[in-house]
């Protein structure tokens, strides 16, 4: 498999590690999945023996009800980096990964697999731990002013300003933002659950 690729480093409940100090014992590769895989991938890598680390970011989701009923928001995990996990291995068997059910390919620069330091993984896990890809945001938070980056649809992935706050209840509360595309403010109306604030 060939393919230049860089990766950006970042709920660990089935993450399998008696300790964060196991992380040192590993060589770590990146694993791509086939799309919405990541569950199916590493349960079979895992299965096979290999540490499987699958970051996961928690984010406010609406949750629609029948027709009469009250929507209402819910936090969820979802993949931090949809398509991607991280691999820990003593030994390569590269076969071994590829026949694992929803496995799509080993990420590769210049036909070499691409190698993660153990030290970034065992950061990414503390990061984690201590709740830094919690991105549910709650209403009261958002500001006029505010950098976000929008999270679903259209923009998903650019950074806006808020502009404007509306809604009373949590469920109904909207946010009007100017989205950087192509250099100008496109200005944008979204629900509070498809933003991010930025630090």
């Amino acid at each position: 498999m060939k393919s230049a690729a860089a990766i950006i480093p970042v709920n660990t409940e089935t993450l399998l590690r008696a300790c964060q100090s196991d992380v040192y014992d590993y060589d770590w590769y990146v694993i791509h999945t086939n799309p919405r895989c990541e569950d199916r991938a590493a349960s079979g890598l895992r299965a096979r023996g290999f540490m499987v680390y699958a970051p996961q970011e928690v984010v406010w989701k609406t949750i629609r009800k029948r027709k009469g009923k009250c929507s209402k928001r819910a936090r969820v995990h979802r993949p931090a980096f949809p398509r991607y996990l991280f691999v820990g291995m003593k030994a390569m068997d590269w076969e071994l990964i590829h026949r694992c059910d929803g496995v799509a390919g080993i990420v590769c620069m210049d036909d070499t697999p691409v190698r993660i330091s153990s030290h970034e993984i065992a950061d990414l896990m503390a990061a984690e731990d201590m709740g830094c890809f919690d991105f549910a945001v709650d209403a009261q938070q958002v500001m006029v002013g505010d950098r976000v980056m929008l999270t679903h649809g259209w923009f998903d992935g650019y950074k806006a300003t808020v502009k404007r706050v509306e809604g009373k209840s949590e469920e109904t509360k909207r946010v009007t933002v100017e989205v950087d595309l192509l250099g100008k403010a496109t200005p944008t109306v979204v629900p509070i659950d498809m933003i991010r604030r930025l630090a």
